[in-house]
């Protein structure tokens, strides 16, 4: 099974169970296959999307969770800018749950 394939249905299942708490988690994932996959607009969106999630539940990523955002954020402002980056930062960060995790 592909990263792909199996994030989808652990998101399926997270949504069917509303199990909000394990929804920044699923943006940590998302993230990492859209650095992956070379869109590094749609990564500095899931970026802003969790970020706001950890916020959201008062909650900080645990560490190796941190290290592959700042991984992320790293690589998405290196192709980016800092300006674009920014931009798709804040879009993401007003995503609700269903409209970031469809995009996984």
């Amino acid at each position: 099974m592909t990263a792909r394939r199996l994030l989808t249905a652990v998101r399926d299942d997270v949504l069917a169970d509303g199990d909000d708490g394990f929804v920044p988690y699923l943006g940590v994932a998302a993230t990492a296959i859209a650095v992956s996959a070379g869109d590094f607009t749609l990564a500095a969106s899931l970026i802003g999307f969790t970020d706001r999630a950890f916020r959201d539940l008062g909650q900080v990523p645990d560490p190796d969770d941190a290290q592959e955002l700042d991984a992320a954020r790293s690589t998405a402002i290196g192709r980016l800018g800092a300006d674009d980056y920014a931009t798709a930062l804040a879009v993401g960060a007003e995503w609700g749950s269903a409209q970031a995790l469809e995009r996984i």
